[in-house]
């Protein structure tokens, strides 16, 4: 077990100016936008002294204590108006659970002001995936089959849709935020996509003639970097032991500094990295070769 969460920050107050947000008096994320979400960042479990200040002041015109628990992940949102003085930080919990590689798990988050409650449903007569969603409320998260779809957002009770989202792409094996966004007043009713923190269950087996028999290796839901360094820990212990060796591991959005998922067209066996992670799998495969012609041993991967 770690003792470390995973959070990132959205900005959702749509007459709020750029702002920067610091976490126990020191500035972790800069600069930011309206309808901008940050990538996951790694703090300590417990209690955190949030606050929001406009770009370049630390005058804050939000401040919350954010309590986190170890091996989660959290999404931690501006919601409301500073003009009508409702800003505040609505906090999501992102657990998806176990996603099937033909699925998609999707959730509405309601962040605009003066929309009323919702409903989201395919288009045309399609099915409701989620009803009732009012203002700073989420869904949770809906099994769908992952792949193209035109959703609408109705008013809760109506029948008109107050917004339309054609060929929305719901990418297999992940877990995705719908975020309502803008208002109805100034007609910038629209919604952000996020990809969010999400897992699946991998396994490495290395045969040899020596001991047979697995250890459970749990990496948590942690930004990529730990996660990569924990995982080449076990990977190489799993190699020079001889052991068969299955862990679980986070899933994250991809992005060029290595992040590594499972794609949805690839066997179970083959996961695939991004830059930095290709040359640690390289690594760690040229590794097991040198090790395998050794001892003789075979090696899987399933």
């Amino acid at each position: 077990m770690s003792d470390q969460a995973a959070v990132r920050v959205g900005h959702f107050s749509p007459d709020a100016p750029n702002v920067d947000v610091r976490v126990n008096g020191e500035i972790a994320f800069e600069d930011l936008a309206f309808e901008q979400v940050t990538d996951y960042a790694e703090l300590p479990a417990g209690s955190h002294d949030v606050s929001v200040a406009p770009h370049g002041s630390e005058d804050a015109v939000l401040e919350v204590t954010l309590d986190i628990e170890a091996d989660s992940s959290y999404s931690a949102f501006a919601t409301g108006e500073v003009g009508e003085e409702t800003l505040q930080c609505s906090v999501f919990a992102d657990e998806p659970g176990n996603i099937d590689s033909d699925q998609t798990h999707a959730r509405l988050i309601h962040a605009s002001p003066d929309a009323p409650a919702v409903n989201v449903q395919v288009a045309d007569g399609g099915p409701v995936l989620c009803e009732d969603i009012g203002f700073r409320e989420t869904s949770g998260y809906v099994p769908v089959d992952a792949g193209s779809y035109d959703l609408e957002v109705v008013p809760a009770g109506g029948d008109d849709p107050a917004l339309s989202l054609p060929d929305t792409e719901l990418p297999a094996g992940a877990a995705i935020s719908a975020i309502a966004v803008g208002t109805l007043a100034d007609d910038s009713l629209g919604a952000k996509f996020a990809e969010d923190a999400s897992w699946f269950v991998g396994s490495l087996v290395v045969h040899s003639s020596a001991l047979h028999f697995f250890i459970p290796v749990c990496i948590p839901d942690l930004p990529v970097v730990s996660a990569k360094e924990r995982w080449a820990v076990v990977s190489s212990h799993a190699v020079s032991s001889h052991l068969t060796c299955k862990w679980t591991f986070a899933r994250f959005p991809r992005d060029d500094s290595g992040i590594y998922r499972k794609t949805p067209d690839t066997p179970a066996s083959v996961i695939e990295f991004g830059p930095l992670g290709a040359l640690a799998l390289g690594h760690f495969w040229q590794r097991v070769e040198q090790q395998t012609a050794r001892d003789g041993a075979n090696r899987d991967v399933v």
